[in-house]
């Protein structure tokens, strides 16, 4: 355990700047800002490496970034304003506030969507969001995305679905109860009153400094700037379209861990703060879930509220123990820093209530491993990724896509997770007859199990393997697996994806079994991209990556292609 002095003495925090560049090390992060709460004050902040790479401009507190989904409890906050002065009730049907205009939904005779389910992304709304990288200009006004591309899947309250577009809704909402336009709105009910004069929705203020956006990509090792996106509708989504700084955010914080008050004023009333953070929807036995705007759940055993964020160029996270009253806001501006996000947090909040102890894997190693272990290890689809779950070196580790985290064993055989995107979360296991887990639920999530864990097979390239002919196969994507096509020639080849789009492979290089080059790829509603792709012959396969380079950043897939014998 370590002990930390009371904040008023301290003007530093080694161990969590020792964490803060080992994590930035380890995630390749450019720029980040962080700011700690305690009770009505901002305790400490603190900024580091760039916000701009090329110019080499610094980060500091007063940076904005684009902080994702940490829009939406800002969002549920100036909504929850509106139910203070008794506009609607939580369980009121949304539709009955949107007239004229109508969320679709083909269950709304028997089961209509709520304004609570929309906050607490139990809507029956699909998960994805599209992302359009173009001019504002050609985008739907936020009244015309609600109306036209919001419709529902499922009933409504049967699961947790994270849904970016029921945000769309409530943001909208706000603006219908303010009689002006959302963002304005927004600005007046939150921003303001909040004294957040570097946050706004869609860019930052004039004269704020802001953090470039970058990704890491996979195939060259090197920062890329992700150039200015826009997302769903104009004004920029309530799901995601805020800008800010940390300093800001804390003000944020400061006014929810103080019943609502910030500098003697009433944000909100101390009754409905409680409610925002109240667990109203569990997500399965692991204790975590939805509150209102907040996902809610138990950390080092003690209550968290919190919200993360993650987009192309940034990644952000808010969160408190508020019954401790202390809380913290992270920004960077790098796609996939989720595990800095996880770790770093949540080690300022153990920090600011004095029991943060670093991760010891030591301590974690058991030999033999326990019963519990050989029941939850394998493979599980977690969102929209392959997680496994296997045991190293003597620790139970979750591996997300090189993202580790490492669990322990608690009595009653629930899990925490150890360092990564899910330090602190509490794991819960259901089980088959065999005695084997068939899924896992942490946080609002649920993750199914897939199988028994693959091992890692070398690839035995046929060096003398003639490349020539026709290929066919799919390449998984974040989209799904993509139907795709390979003509091969001895100088130059031709690709074929989703049976209409042809392209030239451009830099094309073929021998030795192996093949390598770049094409280019429109996706209607995600942009134009450029597919670097290096495959080779392995067996009877052509198997390799393919990496999608995009305005919204790089994104790893999978390659598998057989020969065409039918030619």
């Amino acid at each position: 355990m370590i002990l930390v002095p009371p904040l008023k003495e301290r003007t530093v925090f080694p161990e969590l700047e020792e964490l803060i560049q080992r994590e930035m090390e380890r995630g390749k992060i450019p720029g980040l800002a962080i700011a700690l709460v305690r009770g009505s004050e901002i305790v400490w902040s603190k900024g580091y490496g760039y916000a701009d790479l090329e110019n080499k401009i610094a980060v500091t507190p007063g940076t904005a970034f684009r902080v994702a989904s940490v829009t939406k409890p800002v969002v549920g906050t100036a909504l929850m304003q509106w139910w203070e002065r008794g506009r609607f009730k939580l369980d009121d049907p949304v539709n009955d506030h949107l007239a004229p205009i109508r969320l679709r939904s083909p269950f709304e005779d028997r089961a209509p969507v709520s304004i609570r389910h929309l906050l607490t992304h139990t809507s029956g709304l699909p998960a994805q969001l599209d992302a359009v990288p173009t001019e504002p200009s050609t985008l739907p006004t936020l009244e015309d995305f609600v109306a036209k591309r919001l419709e529902t899947v499922r009933p409504p309250g049967e699961e947790i679905v994270y849904a970016n577009g029921g945000y769309a809704a409530l943001g909208y909402l706000v603006g219908r109860f303010a009689g002006k336009a959302y963002d304005v709105a927004l600005r007046e009910q939150v921003l303001e009153p909040l004294e957040m004069r570097s946050s706004a929705i869609g860019q930052p203020p004039e004269g704020t400094p802001a953090a470039r956006g970058y990704f890491l990509s996979l195939l060259d090792g090197e920062h890329h700037l992700v150039p200015r996106y826009y997302v769903d509708s104009r004004p920029d989504s309530p799901a995601c379209g805020l800008f800010s700084t940390v300093e800001d955010l804390a003000r944020f914080l400061v006014a929810h861990l103080n019943g609502g008050m910030f500098k003697g004023s009433h944000l909100l009333a101390k009754r409905t703060v409680a409610k925002m953070h109240r667990l109203d929807v569990p997500a399965g036995p692991s204790g975590g879930g939805m509150g209102l705007g907040f996902m809610v759940d138990r950390a080092y055993a003690r209550r968290r509220i919190f919200h993360g964020g993650d987009f192309a160029g940034c990644s952000a996270f808010i969160g408190t123990y508020p019954d401790e009253r202390v809380g913290v806001a992270v920004l960077a501006n790098v796609t996939g820093s989720a595990a800095a996000r996880g770790a770093i947090p949540n080690a300022a909040l153990r920090l600011l209530v004095g029991d943060y102890q670093p991760c010891d894997l030591g301590a974690l190693r058991r030999e033999p491993p326990p019963e519990e272990w050989s029941r939850v290890t394998g493979r599980y689809l977690w969102v929209d990724r392959d997680v496994s779950l296997a045991v190293e070196e003597g620790v139970l580790t979750l591996d997300a896509e090189g993202e580790k985290s490492f669990l322990e064993l608690l009595e009653g055989g629930a899990f925490r997770a150890h360092d990564g995107f899910f330090d602190g979360f509490r794991f819960a296991f259901e089980y088959g007859e065999d005695g084997k887990a068939v899924r896992f639920y942490t946080g609002i999530w649920r993750a199914d199990r897939q199988g028994d864990l693959v091992p890692r097979v070398e690839p035995n390239i046929d060096e003398k393997a003639d490349l020539t002919g026709r290929w066919s196969g799919t390449c998984v994507s974040p989209m799904g697996a993509l139907p795709i096509v390979a003509d091969i020639g001895a100088d130059d080849a031709r690709v074929t994806v989703l049976s209409a789009r042809e392209a030239s492979v451009e830099e094309f290089r073929s021998g030795r079994g192996r093949l390598s080059g770049h094409f280019q790829l429109a996706m209607p509603g995600f942009g134009d991209f450029r597919v670097f792709v290096k495959v080779a012959v392995d067996g009877s396969g052509l198997r390799g990556e393919a990496y999608a380079r995009g305005a919204l950043g790089e994104f790893p897939m999978r390659v598998e292609l057989a020969r065409d014998l039918a030619l």
